[in-house]
């Protein structure tokens, strides 16, 4: 699994989705990858996956299928987390 973070820089609510999905990547080794959607390649990806509101999250499985996401909210951490225990 992935977490796939959509943010932008004038985004208020985006800096508290960056440090839930920070906390993710340290406490529980889920890799992330973050997405500047005023970017090309943001916006090409953001696209993909319907995303038109800041900050989104998306967790992906291994081919990038989508399994869950937060779309203009911070993500429910304890959720993501119950989500890895179940695949693991």
């Amino acid at each position: 699994m992935k977490i796939q973070l959509f943010t932008q820089r004038e985004c208020a609510k985006c800096p508290p989705a960056k440090e839930i999905v920070n906390q993710l990547n340290t406490e529980h080794g889920i890799d992330m990858v973050e997405f500047d959607v005023e970017t090309v390649d943001g916006m090409a990806e953001a696209a993909y996956y319907g995303i038109l509101s800041t900050p989104s999250v998306v967790l992906v499985d291994g081919v990038g299928d989508e399994i869950i996401s937060w779309r203009g909210v911070s993500p429910d951490k304890a959720k993501i987390v119950s989500l890895l225990r179940e695949n693991q």
